[in-house]
């Protein structure tokens, strides 16, 4: 269609197009060509939409909170004593490990859209100080994760269950190394030769569906399919056991609460 309305009005469509930036030297006909193949293009779109089977599907998001259950279990006997009887801490009480950093809310079993299964563009997992920015990320299979030391070590970094991912090398300041996560649900677990505090973990998931847990125990995930879907939650190297549930996502908004016991149980995925 475009060229035979080039050749209608003396110009070529590679012509047309760069000479539409003079406005005023080809009169009235370059004007209107330039609306009539925006109203042939309109009239295929709309066309497009209308067919069988073709359409937008309208997607929803989802939000919610992780909470945990009272904690009713009894304290440990006490196995020896000294002269002096055991009291609580009077001016603090123990601080608890916190497992919210490693939580990854994931939805399962629900229409997953094909768009939603290709691996985002090269995600970066940051190396400042002596942690990584989070100890646990989440990409999609297929995903390139590059590492980058922001700080001012030098540590000699590996994976080794998966030596194949990243051989023993010292990430300098500012160097960047890359890797591809092609599994799904099996963490790659970065670690520094003599540094046992410092590590870090990747996990893939077969679908974008999946968020971090913020300080709160708040989550959000955007953009999914309508229906009904399965709400897990990964903890580290599996799935947090007796934390699950269905909901049952529309085109607005939907709301969850999950709920996790104090003594956490992981499922092999």
């Amino acid at each position: 269609m475009s060229s035979a309305l080039g050749n209608a009005s003396g110009f070529d469509g590679h012509d047309v197009e760069e000479r539409a930036a003079q406005p005023g030297r080809f009169g009235p006909s370059l004007t209107a060509t330039r609306r009539l193949r925006v109203l042939v293009s309109g009239g295929l779109l709309l066309g497009l939409l209308a067919a069988p089977g073709v359409g937008l599907v309208e997607a929803g998001n989802l939000s919610g909170s992780v909470r945990f259950e009272p904690n009713r279990l009894p304290k440990s006997p006490v196995r020896n004593q000294g002269f002096v009887e055991r009291i609580e801490n009077p001016l603090r009480p123990v601080k608890r490990i916190d497992p919210l950093p490693f939580f990854i809310v994931v939805l399962e079993g629900g229409p997953v859209a094909d768009a939603d299964r290709e691996p985002t563009e090269t995600v970066r997992y940051q190396l400042v100080g002596e942690s990584f920015e989070v100890p646990l990320l989440p990409v999609v299979v297929g995903t390139q994760v590059e590492l980058k030391n922001v700080g001012f070590g030098a540590p000699l970094l590996s994976t080794p269950e998966q030596p194949s991912l990243l051989e023993e090398l010292v990430l300098d300041p500012r160097r960047v190394e890359a890797f591809r996560v092609d599994t799904a649900y099996q963490p790659v677990v970065i670690r520094a030769a003599g540094s046992a505090h410092l590590e870090g973990r990747v996990v893939a998931f077969p679908h974008r569906y999946f968020s971090r847990v913020d300080e709160r125990g708040r989550f959000d995930i955007s953009n999914v399919p309508p229906g009904e879907w399965r709400a897990r939650i990964w903890y580290r190297d599996g799935w947090l056991a007796g934390a699950d549930t269905t909901v049952q996502v529309g085109t607005k908004r939907s709301t969850v609460t999950l709920t996790a016991s104090p003594v956490l149980t992981v499922e092999a995925p």
